[in-house]
């Protein structure tokens, strides 16, 4: 790889820093995973990793496109002082890190214990670029030391890359007047891990039960309360020809499933556990349409509305910045409120289109998400940062 890239004129060596551990299925673990592969696989760039030891095998998209990992113990247990103790494991490995590659540039992804990266690329003098993804600080206990360690890691920055308008904003609060503006960088996809299937193969290949000709809306992802998917099974109960399919497993199942029992509906709802990750696509593609809103108390912008575009599937999202263009160019539908009468209309305004129409809309959809939100811009973004900072 490094003498293919070689060939290729100026290597920028960049050393990617991060929490996950990459054996991981959640949601923050698969998108840093992609944005790793994303720099790897660029030409232009010889790639070293400081992350998580994973106690188990880590997909080949990274493994093959890291030049060289650096491993610390990860093991956080979920608190914040499980999270500062892995802060401090990463503290040996990173300065090591630092201290072996001439790096052009440290790369980050912000959690909400970050002290390690910023203080040591301040400490040794690399441009630091800093992706800030969520704003999980918010909702976690010792807010105030939180947000301190928020407000560092915005000023100690070169460059910062936030996945909404509320971090974008937040970070405006805390930057230092001389600091670059903030960019977004929203969410994005890998174009060959979601491929559209048609949707009767899809439905004969799971054998879910589905029919032909069921509309199915469906739901990828943690089943958790921010996920809001309580709203959409109640408005399924109400519309007796629409069918739901709920794919993943968390905390909220049980619930879930019993709120099913309780409607009636157990005919017309799926949930399917977990899947793998590779096997996501074919379960879009066994939906007629896709459900992925925004709970209002805690701003995201979710990754699985890209994968659910990327697999020619319209979606149902919240009126948000990052997805103003789902109504602009017709790929679904936008709600202001998550509402059973705004749900109910958005889910009855798509159930009216033949299913040529949805397809299409479909096509359009992952059409702009390749156009627009794959994860290789990312790394091209910051080449063009190294570039402008003149390192």
């Amino acid at each position: 790889m490094i003498a293919k890239k070689a060939r290729m004129g100026r290597i920028s060596k960049i050393l990617f820093v991060t929490v996950s551990d990459f054996s991981e299925v959640t949601g923050g673990s698969v998108a840093t995973a992609e944005m790793v592969a994303a720099f790897g696989r660029n030409e232009s760039i010889e790639l070293s990793v400081v992350c998580a030891e994973p106690p188990d095998e880590i997909p080949s998209k990274v493994a093959e496109n890291v030049d060289e990992f650096y491993y610390f113990s990860g093991d956080s247990e979920g608190t914040v002082l499980g999270h500062i103790k892995e802060q401090a494991n990463m503290a040996p490995v990173l300065r090591r890190a630092i201290k072996k590659e001439d790096l052009d540039a440290v790369v980050s992804r912000y959690s909400a214990t970050s002290v390690t990266p910023p203080l040591l690329t301040k400490a040794y003098g690399k441009p630091h670029i800093l992706l800030i993804r969520g704003l999980a600080h918010d909702r976690m206990r010792y807010g105030y030391i939180l947000k301190k360690i928020f407000w560092m890691n915005v000023r100690l920055a070169d460059r910062l890359y936030v996945a909404f308008k509320e971090i974008k904003k937040e970070t405006k609060k805390v930057r230092k007047p001389s600091q670059t503006e903030a960019e977004y960088f929203t969410n994005a996809v890998d174009p060959e891990e979601f491929s559209p299937t048609s949707l009767e193969k899809a439905r004969k290949s799971l054998e879910l039960g589905l029919e032909k000709d069921d509309f199915v809306i469906g739901f990828v992802g943690s089943l958790k309360d921010r996920h809001m998917i309580e709203k959409l099974l109640l408005t399924v109960s109400n519309l007796n020809d629409v069918n739901a399919l709920i794919v993943g497993d968390g905390p909220e199942r049980g619930r879930l499933e019993e709120l099913v029992r309780k409607e009636g509906i157990e005919e017309r709802v799926t949930f399917t556990g977990n899947v793998k990750h590779s096997e996501v696509d074919r379960y879009i593609s066994a939906c007629d349409i896709m459900y992925g809103v925004v709970h209002p108390d805690i701003p995201s912008n979710p990754i699985k509305c890209y994968e659910y575009l990327a697999s020619e599937r319209p979606v149902i999202t919240s009126n948000k910045r990052e997805f103003e263009f789902v109504s602009r160019i017709e790929v679904g539908k936008t709600i202001d409120t998550i509402k059973m009468d705004e749900v109910r209309s958005a889910i009855q305004d798509l159930r009216s289109l033949t299913r040529e129409e949805i397809l299409n809309m479909g096509k359009r959809g992952r059409e702009y998400v390749l156009e627009n939100h794959t994860w290789d811009e990312l790394p091209r973004m910051v080449l063009g940062d190294i570039e402008d900072i003149g390192i």
